[in-house]
């Protein structure tokens, strides 16, 4: 992942509740739709989120308890750090 898609996954990842789907993220976070699901593919591979069927339970899915470890995003980017983050 390069730095754009890191920024972009800051942007998004804190308007990720586990109810909103792509466009209400897209709109409150005020990123591009395309951007945002490009976001949630990665979180999903990583295994930081998991979906639900759109059919099942209104289009919802889980935030994974791994997600914590995205803190390191914050940290990465307030102290400049040098390791990924990802």
């Amino acid at each position: 992942m390069g730095i754009d898609f890191d920024l972009a996954l800051v942007q998004v990842v804190p308007h990720i509740d586990g109810i909103k789907f792509a466009k209400q993220i897209s709109v409150d976070a005020g990123v591009d739709i395309d951007i945002v699901q490009q976001c949630l593919r990665a979180l999903h591979a990583y295994g930081y989120i998991d979906f639900v069927d759109i059919f099942q339970y209104s289009n919802t899915y889980a935030i994974m308890p791994v997600v914590s470890t995205l803190q390191m995003f914050k940290i990465c980017f307030s102290s400049n750090c040098n390791l990924s983050c990802a």
